[in-house]
């Protein structure tokens, strides 16, 4: 009987000790930065979601690569839909406690849970989404995107520069493209342009053509369409089939290879602003990341890959920076200067981004420079 408590005793004490070396191995491997990430993954907007998360995922082994702290980001679906994305962001900060959140991909989304972050005082940086009022939910908000506001006075300067002067706007009927379809019109207006007609159209539509027909026989120099990538990809292809062949001006999301794929000559000729981070940059930062996320994806990087891999790499860098000089993250943040593959970047003090544009046209089925 003695014998038999005896070797009890010792199995209990060899189980404590793997219990106790699992839960210090367990420890050391959560020390590092905790980074959470809320993107669309699954439903209509998912391809946008998952180029993005790889360009975080290349950001995180880069790191960890270099770093004997490691880091560790944790995956939320958001469906870029408001509901979906609350839930994921409390899942989130009640499971997996992220110092740092990036995300999401949509202002709609990412207006819905910034002022969770806010309250729950954790820094949340969006990689994409274009709202000023994201970043004005509170002092932990940060977006890396240039503004609705700035992009639409970008494109609408290009334009007036080029000696035109009388345009239409069509913008769908979302936040962000109405955001960017005013601002170009508003600047038009204060640079002595003419905006001759400015229409919403809803975004369930997927047939233009009987909104189009209104416009057929305006005078105008140019057309301006603010709305995401497909839907403003048919309204210049269903213009054009109505025998359209006015110029045609856009935003960026048109830079995105599978414009070309999926509208072909419909839009040739299209004239849109892009973010600095294009295949025709000289910048040996750009060439390095493309030639690593080929090799590790077996595809050419996009611009959503290209702003997950910034928005980690501006985390992770702010997140040690922090740490080294004991300041809080958000001031860490506000005073940070950082050179992405989106660009050199840094923000206001209203935590939207200072960065670069440029304006590109499509040009035999690529995208080419069109100086500014």
């Amino acid at each position: 009987m003695k014998h038999a408590q005896k070797a009890a005793l010792v199995i209990l004490t060899l189980c404590l000790v793997i219990i106790a070396g699992a839960c210090s191995k367990k420890q050391v491997a959560t020390t590092g930065v905790k980074i959470g990430a809320l993107l669309p993954l699954t439903g209509d907007n998912a391809s946008y979601g998952v180029d993005c998360r790889k360009g975080m995922e290349l950001a995180l082994e880069e790191y960890n690569a270099a770093n004997k702290q490691k880091a560790v980001i944790f995956f939320e679906d958001t469906k870029a839909d408001p509901k979906t994305a609350v839930t994921a962001i409390n899942r989130l900060i009640t499971m997996n406690k992220p110092k740092i959140i990036v995300g999401d991909m949509f202002s709609n989304t990412t207006l819905a849970v910034a002022p969770i972050a806010q309250q729950n005082g954790i820094v949340l940086i969006t990689p994409t989404a274009a709202l000023e009022t994201i970043p004005a939910t509170g002092d932990h908000i940060f977006t890396i995107y240039p503004t609705s506001k700035y992009e639409g006075q970008f494109v609408a300067s290009y334009a007036l520069k080029k000696g035109l002067k009388r345009f239409g706007v069509i913008k769908q009927q979302v936040q962000v493209a109405e955001e960017i379809g005013d601002a170009f019109a508003d600047k038009v207006n204060s640079e002595q342009g003419e905006v001759v007609f400015n229409e919403v159209v809803p975004s369930d539509v997927k047939d233009f053509r009987n909104i189009l027909s209104k416009f057929i026989n305006k005078n105008v120099d140019a057309v301006f369409v603010s709305a995401y990538r497909d839907e403003a990809g048919n309204i210049i292809k269903q213009a054009r089939e109505l025998g359209y062949n006015k110029l045609f001006l856009s935003q960026s999301t048109l830079y995105d290879d599978k414009v070309l794929q999926l509208f072909g000559k419909s839009v040739e000729g299209v004239i849109f602003s892009a973010p600095y981070f294009n295949d025709l940059a000289e910048s040996n930062t750009i060439k390095v990341f493309q030639a690593q996320f080929q090799k590790k994806y077996q595809t050419k990087p996009n611009i959503w890959a290209a702003y997950g891999y910034d928005v980690v790499n501006l985390a992770l860098k702010a997140a040690d920076q922090s740490e080294k000089s004991q300041k809080p993250l958000t001031q860490t943040l506000s005073d940070f200067k950082f050179d992405g593959v989106t660009g050199p970047m840094s923000f206001f003090p209203n935590r939207t981004v200072d960065k670069t544009m440029e304006m590109f046209t499509i040009k035999n089925n690529s995208f080419q420079k069109t100086g500014n």
